[in-house]
């Protein structure tokens, strides 16, 4: 994987993280300010973020300004400014590794470049669409049915993204570097790959979502 596309990765995970982390300090330190607390943050409404509190939307955007709220910490203060910071970096960083990849594609049309896109695709899109059945289904009611249902169809994105998009862009990119033989190294081993680990990522993305969330319950 291009080191510039590892370091967009690792930020806007690493700005994600800061940002979670410091909207529960936040969300903490307000516990005895229920006034600054109804100002600041805001019940989810959808589930499964349903009385989840968290620091309102709007005040993520960099041209909207916090409410000056008289009485609560420092700390609080603090968090509200690094969740604020990281959101925008997260953003940021994700609107920078979008421009550089269609920059890159277009600029040199290679089909390495494509090749890299392509791979960053192979291990997100199946996580992502193992989480669309957690975060939008309301049925079955029970979770872990919603999770298993999640991880088999990221499952079987892998595999189905292996064959129509993987392989594919592989050959080409093989092809263009002079690799002998490129056919022999994307064909049905990659596809038996996914077929006996493609479950492993989905199953991961499934897990940490459900554990983040229940920690979020519990506080």
């Amino acid at each position: 994987m291009d080191v510039l596309i590892r370091f967009h990765l690792l930020l806007v995970l690493g700005a994600v993280l800061v940002c979670v982390v410091s909207s529960g300090v936040l969300r903490r330190s307000l516990r005895e300010h229920p006034t600054a607390a109804h100002v600041l943050l805001t019940n989810g409404s959808v589930s499964p973020y349903a009385g989840v509190r968290s620091l309102r939307l709007k005040f993520f955007l960099p041209w909207v300004n916090p409410p000056h709220v008289s009485g609560i910490s420092v700390l609080a203060h603090r968090a509200m400014k690094v969740a604020r910071i990281s959101a925008w970096v997260a953003v940021g960083a994700v609107l920078s590794l979008g421009l550089s990849g269609l920059f890159s594609v277009h600029a040199s049309n290679t089909a390495n470049h494509i090749f890299t896109l392509v791979s960053v695709g192979r291990a997100a899109l199946p996580c992502v669409v193992a989480l669309l059945p957690l975060h939008f289904l309301r049925w079955p009611e029970n979770r872990l049915w919603r999770a298993a249902f999640g991880v088999a169809l990221g499952w079987l994105v892998a595999v189905t993204y292996a064959i129509v998009a993987y392989n594919p862009a592989g050959i080409a990119a093989a092809t263009e570097r002079g690799i002998d033989s490129p056919e022999m190294r994307y064909d049905n081993n990659t596809v038996a790959v996914a077929l006996l680990i493609g479950w492993l990522l989905p199953l991961v993305a499934v897990s940490v979502y459900v554990l983040v969330l229940h920690a979020r319950r519990r506080r």
